[in-house]
C-alpha cells in the first residue's frame, strides 16, 4: 500500500491544555451553533457571555458551569448529534483525546448522567421493531447502572460521534484497543454477578476501518432510488445493532445481515447503471475482515455518513513525494491541490474539507512546508478559497511535536470565507509548551485571510504585513533587475568522483597537461560567507555534456574507477538520463555564467550570508549563483537588514532558525532605486568590508567592519524609506558625499590605519553622521525591521 511503514506520528502535547482541544475550537468556531441539533437562540445571551461560559465549561481548573437547563439540554443535544473522523486514525490519539474531551464536558454539564441517559433512551425509542427497543433500552439502563458514570458517557460517545480510518489494518486493531481499554477502566467489577459483572465491549468494526483514505468511489452515489436508500437504511441499522452484540450468535446473524444487504444494494446500483467493478468493490468490502485494508473510502458506505462530517481532526501522514511515484498518476485527476512534488499530507487537506459538512471543521497538525513551497500553491489557493481559516499556530522549530519537523496547526471551516479574520501564532522559541493557553492569549493577533498570498503565506499582524506590502511594491524585483540571470549549482550526481582536493588536481594535471581545462576552482555552501568565500581549495572536474572524454586521458582514467558509481540508469549508479557514464549529471548550458563577476547566495542560512565572486568559481547544489555587472551594490542591499527581514517573512524556514535562499524567494527581493551617487557610495563601502573580511582576517577588524556595515544599513534604510527619515530629520548619503570617501585604490599608506581613522572619526559621538545613526530607532520602520516594535 501506498504510504505503509510510514512512521506514526503521536503529539508531545500537554495534559488538559485548555485551549488546545479540538472540542473548545468546535464550539466556539460554531457560536449559532448551527448544525448541533439547536440555536443560539435559547440561550438568551449576548455573544461575550455565551464566550465566556463556554470557556468555564471548557476549563479543568473550573468547577460547574453557567448555563441554564434550556442551554444544557441543547449542549447535550449537540454533542449527541456531533460526528468527527480522524482520517489517519494511527494509534487513534486524537479521536482519544476527543473522548475524553467530551467526557469532561458531559460531567460538567451533567454530573449523574440524567440528560445523557434520556437522550440514549430518547434514540432508542425511535426503533421501529419492538423487541429489538425494548433490547435496546434495558442495554442502555444497564450501561449506566452498573458501571461508573464515565462508562456509559464514553459508550455512547463512541457509538454515536466518533470515526476513524486507516490504511494500515495493524493500526486500525491498536486504536481500537485504546478505545477498549477506555471502556474497561470504568466498569463496575461484581463478585457476585455473571463474568464478574464485566460487560462484553461494544464491536467497533464500523466505527474504526481499514481503507484508502484517499481514494473514494467512482459514479455517482447520490443517483439512489428509493429501494436502494430503504436498503442502506436498513444496513446502518444491522451494524448499529452489531456494535452492542454481545454473543457470538447474535454478531454472526447482523453480520450475515450486513453481507446480504451489501450484495443486494450491489445489485440494484449495477442495475441502475453504476459501473460493474465499482458496485462490485461496495459489495465486496467486509467491515469485519480485520486483516483486510479497502483500496477505497466512502464514508456514506461505511458509516452511513452521506451528509459529511461535523469534524475532521488529524495528522495527515508525512510521506515525501519521491516514496509516492506510483500514486501520482491516480492522484491528479483527483484533487485541485496536485502538483508533481507534493509531499502526501497535502492530498489530506482536500480530502479533509470534501468529507465535512457545510460548516463542519477542519483541525490538522502537520508540516507547515506548504505554507511557502512551490507545491504548496495550489493547497494554498485552495485553502484560502474553499474555506474560512479560524486559527493557524505555527511552531516552526519549537519542540512541540518531537516527531514532526515544522508543525503547525490548522482549524479551518468548509465555507467560503467573507472578510475573515484570522487568529495566528507564530510560536516563539523557549515560550513554555505547558502555559499553552497563556501563551496563545498573550502574543496571538488577528490577519485578514485576504492578505495570505498565493505566491506564500505570512503570518503578521497589520502593521507587519503593510510594511511587508510597501517593500514589494518598492522598486524592481531582483530578478528583473539581473534579467534572470539565476542559475543553480552544479550537481554532479557523485561528488566523490568528481571532486578532488588540491593534491589530486595537480597530479592529474602532471599526468596530463589537458586536465587544467576541465579543473575548476569550487564552493561548497559552507564556504559561502558573509561578503567574501572561503575557499578550501577543492576542485570541480567539469566534465559538461558533449566533451571528449580522449582529449583528457588523465581525467578519465580517473574517473574510470568510479564507472559502476558513474553509469546513468542502473542499479548503483546515477540516476536515468541521456548523459554518458564520465559527463557531469545536469546539463549545465550556463556554465560560462560562473566565470562572471557574480553574487554566490547560499541554500540554507541562519543569517545574511551573500558573497561577491571575481575569482570565477564554480559552485555546488547547496549554492546558486546571482549575474550582475552591480555586484557590491545588489550584495549590499541582499546582506541589509532591511533585505533579511523581507526574506524572513517570504522564504521557507527549517528548522534551527535557518532560511531557504531558492531563486523563487531572493529572485522576489525588491530593489529600490538609488542615485547613481549613492549607489557609488555604498560600493565603496563593500569595497572596505571585502578588504576587510579577506580570509584570515585578524580580529582587530572586526569594530570597522561593523561600523561599515552600520552606514550601509543606515543608506539601505534611506533608499527604502527617504519619507520616513525625512520626517525625522535624517539624512545619510548627503552627509557621506561631503565626507568624500575614498577608493580603496586611492587610499595611500597603510590602508587599514587610514580605515581605522576614517571610521573613528565618523563614529564619533559629535560627529553628525553618529548623531544621526543614535537617533535611526526613532523611525518606527526601522524599529519593527531590527525587532524592536513599531
Amino acid at each position: 500500500m501506498p504510504w505503509r511503514g510510514r512512521k506514526r506520528r503521536i503529539p508531545n502535547c500537554p495534559p488538559n491544555p485548555p485551549n488546545w482541544d479540538f472540542e473548545e475550537e468546535r464550539v466556539r468556531k460554531s457560536p449559532n451553533l448551527e448544525g448541533w441539533g439547536t440555536s443560539v437562540s435559547i440561550f438568551e445571551t449576548s455573544q461575550p457571555s455565551f464566550e465566556e461560559h463556554l470557556a468555564q465549561l471548557l476549563d479543568y481548573n473550573v468547577e460547574g458551569h453557567e448555563f441554564n437547563d434550556r442551554q444544557v439540554n441543547a449542549l447535550i443535544k449537540a454533542i449527541d448529534q456531533l460526528k468527527m473522523l480522524d482520517p489517519a486514525v494511527g494509534s487513534g490519539a486524537f479521536p482519544m483525546g476527543i473522548l475524553q474531551k467530551l467526557v469532561f464536558i458531559l460531567s460538567k454539564l451533567d454530573p449523574h448522567n440524567e440528560r445523557w441517559r434520556d437522550a440514549q433512551i430518547a434514540t432508542a425509542e425511535g426503533l421501529g421493531d419492538i423487541e429489538v427497543r425494548e433490547k435496546a433500552i434495558a442495554g442502555i439502563h444497564e450501561a449506566f447502572d452498573r458501571n461508573e458514570l464515565d462508562y456509559g458517557r464514553k459508550l455512547f460517545l463512541i457509538q454515536n460521534c466518533i470515526y476513524g480510518v486507516d490504511i494500515q489494518a495493524i493500526a486500525v486493531q491498536i486504536a481500537k484497543l485504546r478505545f477498549f481499554i477506555s471502556l474497561i477502566v470504568d466498569q463496575r467489577i461484581s463478585e457476585d454477578s455473571e463474568n464478574r459483572g464485566i460487560r462484553p465491549l461494544p464491536n467497533l468494526e464500523t466505527k474504526f476501518v481499514a481503507a484508502n483514505t484517499l481514494m473514494g468511489l467512482e459514479g455517482q452515489l447520490f443517483l439512489k432510488t428509493p429501494e436502494i436508500e430503504q436498503k442502506e437504511r436498513e444496513l446502518a441499522e444491522a451494524r448499529k445493532q452489531h456494535f452492542g452484540a454481545r454473543t457470538r450468535k447474535t454478531k454472526e446473524r447482523y453480520r450475515e445481515r450486513d453481507r446480504t444487504l451489501r450484495q443486494e444494494i450491489g445489485q440494484l446500483l449495477q442495475a441502475l447503471g453504476f459501473p460493474g467493478e465499482t458496485a462490485t468493490k461496495m459489495a465486496s468490502w467486509d467491515p469485519y475482515d480485520q486483516n483486510q485494508s479497502s483500496v477505497f473510502f466512502e464514508p456514506s458506505w461505511m458509516f452511513g455518513m452521506a451528509d459529511g462530517f461535523d469534524v475532521v481532526i488529524g495528522n495527515p501522514p508525512y510521506v515525501r513525494q519521491e516514496s509516492i511515484k506510483h500514486l501520482k498518476e491516480v492522484l491528479k485527476p483527483l484533487y485541485d491541490c496536485y502538483t508533481g512534488t507534493a509531499d502526501l499530507y497535502v492530498y489530506f487537506y482536500e480530502r479533509g474539507l470534501k468529507l465535512l459538512r457545510p460548516h463542519g471543521v477542519l483541525t490538522y497538525i502537520s508540516s507547515n512546508k506548504y505554507f511557502r513551497s512551490n507545491y504548496g500553491k495550489p493547497l494554498r489557493e485552495y485553502l484560502t478559497s474553499h474555506s474560512k481559516i479560524h486559527q493557524i499556530i505555527d511552531f516552526g522549530d519549537a519542540p512541540v511535536f518531537t516527531a514532526i519537523a515544522y508543525p503547525t496547526i490548522v482549524v479551518t471551516e468548509n465555507v467560503k470565507a467573507e472578510q475573515q479574520q484570522i487568529l495566528t501564532l507564530n510560536w516563539q522559541m523557549g515560550e513554555p509548551i505547558e502555559q499553552f493557553a497563556a501563551v496563545v492569549r498573550r502574543l496571538s493577533f488577528r490577519m485578514p485571510q485576504k492578505a495570505l498570498m498565493a505566491g506564500g503565506w505570512q503570518f503578521a499582524n497589520d502593521e507587519s504585513l503593510e510594511l511587508l506590502e510597501r517593500l514589494r511594491k518598492t522598486g524592481t524585483q531582483l530578478g528583473d533587475y539581473v534579467e534572470n540571470r539565476f542559475y543553480y549549482g552544479i550537481k554532479t550526481g557523485f561528488n566523490e568522483a568528481f571532486v578532488v582536493n588540491r593534491e589530486t588536481r595537480d597530479r592529474l594535471i602532471a599526468e596530463h597537461s589537458s586536465s587544467e581545462e576541465v579543473l575548476k576552482p569550487f564552493l561548497r555552501g559552507r564556504d559561502v560567507k558573509r561578503w567574501n568565500v572561503e575557499y578550501a581549495d577543492l576542485w570541480l572536474i567539469f566534465t559538461r555534456r558533449g566533451i571528449d572524454i580522449s582529449q583528457y586521458p588523465a581525467i578519465h582514467q580517473h574517473l574510470l574507477q568510479f564507472k559502476d558509481r558513474l553509469t546513468p540508469g542502473v542499479p548503483g549508479g546515477r540516476k536515468d538520463g541521456s548523459y554518458k557514464w564520465f559527463e557531469i549529471q545536469d546539463n549545465i548550458a550556463y556554465w560560462e555564467e560562473f566565470e562572471q563577476l557574480k553574487i554566490f547566495i547560499p541554500a540554507i542560512v541562519q543569517n545574511p550570508d551573500y558573497a561577491i565572486d571575481f575569482s570565477g568559481y564554480y559552485g555546488n547544489d547547496k549554492t546558486n549563483i546571482c549575474i550582475t555587472d552591480e555586484a557590491r551594490f545588489v550584495a549590499a542591499l541582499l546582506n541589509s537588514k532591511t533585505i533579511w527581514w523581507f526574506i524572513c517573512q517570504t522564504a521557507a524556514s527549517r528548522q534551527g532558525g535557518f532560511y531557504e535562499l531558492k531563486p523563487m524567494y531572493v529572485t522576489q527581493i525588491p530593489i529600490a532605486p538609488a542615485p547613481d551617487s549613492t549607489k557609488a557610495l555604498i560600493e565603496t563601502l563593500v569595497t572596505y568590508i571585502l578588504h576587510l573580511t579577506q580570509e584570515n582576517a585578524p580580529n582587530s577588524h572586526k569594530p570597522m567592519l561593523n561600523y561599515f556595515e552600520q552606514l550601509i544599513n543606515a543608506l539601505v534604510y534611506e533608499l527604502y524609506f527617504p519619507a520616513e527619515l525625512q520626517a525625522q530629520n535624517l539624512a545619510f548619503a548627503p552627509l557621506l558625499q561631503t565626507e568624500n570617501l575614498p577608493s580603496w585604490d586611492d587610499i595611500s599608506g597603510d590602508k587599514i590605519t587610514e580605515l581605522r581613522s576614517m571610521g573613528d572619526r565618523l563614529s564619533h559621538p559629535d560627529h553628525p553622521v553618529q548623531k544621526n545613526c543614535d537617533r535611526l530607532e526613532s523611525v518606527a520602520v526601522v524599529r519593527a525591521i531590527e525587532g524592536k516594535g513599531l
